[in-house]
Parts: C-alpha cells; sequence; structure tokens
C-alpha cells in the first residue's frame, strides 16, 4: 500500500484536481483507493461526494476530525464515492473511498489538543479494507495538519506547480516542508508537475524551464493543461478517465499516474 500526499505551500495550484484525477485513473486501472480530505476547505470532499448516491450529509454524518478525536472510527466515516460511467445512466462504486474534510481542521491549537493519533489504527483499516493507495489532500500552509501527515499518514509527496511566478517562487518553502517530514518520518519526495498549463502561452513555457532548473525532481513529460474539460470535471463530480474516452487532460493524468507507479 501507498500514502501520497499532494503538497504545496501555495493554494489554487491544482492539489485537489490532482488528487480527483490521479484517484480516477488508479480506479480504472483496477486499484482501490482511499482519499483523506486534510484541507479544512473541504473541496475534494464537496467534489468526490458530489452524488446524491454517495449519501454524504456535512451537517451530520463524521468527519476527519471525529477521526482524530477518537469521536469516531475509520469504518463509520468513510463514504463511498459513487460516479456515472460513460454510457451508464445509474451511478457505480468505482473502489475509491474518501474521508470527508471538516472546517474544524483551522483551528490550529484544537487540532494539536485532541489528536489522539491513528497511525496504527489507519493502517490496520487501510489493511483489512484492502487499499492499495492512500491519497491526501493537504492545505495550503498548516504546520499541525503537515505534523499529522507526515507522522501518522503518508510517507511519499508529489507537488503539483500552477504557471505562475509565486508558485516557483515556492518552491524553497516547499522543501522546507519536505525536510522537515524527513524528520518526522521516511519521507520520499517524487517530485513536482506543472499543472494549468497553455503551450501558447509565453509565461507558461518560461515557469515550465524555471522548473526545469530544478533538476530531476521536475517531472518534465506531465504538463497537465489549462482546459476547460478539467473544471468540468469538478463541477460533475467525475473524475476525467469516467468523463471522457478521449481527452488531452486525460492522457496528461494517465501519464502523471503511470510516473507515479513508476518512482
Amino acid at each position: 500500500m501507498r500514502k501520497i500526499a499532494f503538497v504545496n505551500i501555495k493554494g489554487g495550484v491544482g492539489k485537489t484536481t490532482g488528487i480527483f484525477n490521479v484517484a480516477g485513473v488508479l480506479a480504472k486501472k483496477g486499484y482501490k483507493v482511499l482519499c483523506i480530505d486534510l484541507d479544512r476547505q473541504c473541496n475534494l470532499t464537496n467534489t468526490m461526494l458530489a452524488n446524491s448516491e454517495s449519501d454524504y450529509n456535512p451537517k451530520c454524518d463524521k468527519n476527519i476530525m471525529d477521526v482524530f478525536t477518537g469521536g469516531s472510527g475509520f469504518g463509520e466515516t468513510v463514504k463511498r464515492n459513487y460516479i456515472v460511467d460513460i454510457g451508464k445512466r445509474k451511478p457505480a462504486y468505482f473502489n475509491i473511498d474518501v474521508i470527508p474534510g471538516s472546517k474544524e481542521l483551522k483551528r490550529n491549537e484544537y487540532v494539536r489538543k485532541s489528536y489522539i493519533g491513528i497511525k496504527d489504527k489507519l493502517n490496520k483499516f487501510a489493511k483489512d479494507e484492502g487499499y492499495d493507495f492512500i491519497l491526501c489532500d493537504l492545505p495550503a500552509n498548516s504546520e499541525i495538519i503537515n505534523e499529522i501527515c507526515f507522522g501518522d499518514i503518508c510517507d511519499e509527496i508529489i507537488s503539483p506547480f500552477s504557471t505562475d511566478v509565486y508558485s516557483v517562487e515556492g518552491y524553497e518553502e516547499l522543501m522546507d516542508v519536505v525536510n522537515i517530514a524527513r524528520e518526522k518520518n521516511e519521507v520520499k519526495m517524487l517530485g513536482i508537475y506543472l499543472s494549468k498549463y497553455d503551450k501558447r502561452v509565453g509565461l507558461d513555457n518560461f515557469i515550465k524551464e524555471e522548473l526545469e532548473s530544478f533538476g530531476q525532481l521536475f517531472i518534465k513529460e506531465i504538463q497537465i493543461p489549462a482546459k476547460t474539460d478539467i473544471r468540468e470535471t469538478i463541477t460533475m463530480g467525475k473524475p476525467i478517465s469516467f468523463y471522457k474516452n478521449q481527452s488531452s487532460t486525460r492522457e496528461a493524468y494517465e501519464r502523471l499516474t503511470d510516473e507515479i507507479l513508476k518512482r
């Protein structure tokens, strides 16, 4: 079982979209995936559990904070992600489960004082349920959530970078997060990939060249295109692999997933 966190110290770079679509490709390949929403904005939760068949109610259902405080077990908290596949009308389950996020995650001191430790329980639950991958969506910058994630949940990191100068300038801060994580656990940095890329735009190509200077850490074969079908997948609650049979975006996420599988 592999446990991977999607990380960047900057918001809006494509972390949630990345997890959503990589999970979809993994599911298409026959892997069973557990996604954990550690971001207080709960965008991954709202996207993945958008279909009514997923039976998620944020007002009364358990979430990650209930797990953190011992108020709920993983089995009581996890929700199934239902997707309407191409050519089908009725939603079906495709081996993607979600542990919903919580607005309470923004209360750093409350999280720090209430957290009981979940490493052993999570590993047992994941093994018993037969998960092949755990994918975590992290907030842009939260010391306590990073500490919990890299201490008790994930041991691999992948980082999307968007095509703006501020994203590149945040590289050193990202590596600070990675180095701190390595002090807590044996954490492996899988690499950096470029999201929201438009090859017709000069600035996007400039940013790509800047990222190439990071060496092997930059996965130069992967550029997630800035196309409308990505926004459509989020709106419809359906990963690109279940949404379009042929698409440059789908092909990009398939290449990204294949790269993750190789590393």
